[in-house]
């Protein structure tokens, strides 16, 4: 979908489940649609990324939380979470974050 936000178009789609919202940068209404085409284009062969979080695995994401609470968070927090965090670990590992759902969890857990 193609919608007016202000004076620019923007994108809102949803591929392989995962929602995009993106600018066109652009004013006019035909070349929005062009330009909409061709994004969807790019997400389909992979080309567009959401940021560092949309390919991060989930050890990758564990590792950054830990160092964080580390550094800024309580001493016994940090332990505590580090334990619970390895059976986390185990169970999703180089899964990515995107791809980690509620009703994937059942499958990972029998």
């Amino acid at each position: 979908m193609t919608y007016k936000r202000g004076k620019w178009y923007w994108i809102n789609e949803m591929v392989n489940s995962v929602r995009y919202r993106l600018p066109l940068q652009t004013q006019n209404w035909q070349e929005a649609r062009k330009l909409q085409k061709e994004k969807l284009s790019e997400i389909a062969d992979g080309k567009v990324v959401l940021g560092a979080t949309s390919r991060q695995t989930f050890n990758a994401a564990l590792d950054a939380y830990l160092e964080r609470q580390k550094l800024h968070g309580a001493e016994r927090s940090y332990r505590t979470d580090r334990q619970r965090g390895r059976c986390l670990r185990k169970t999703f590992g180089e899964i990515r974050l995107r791809r980690i759902t509620a009703e994937l969890t059942p499958i990972l857990f029998t």
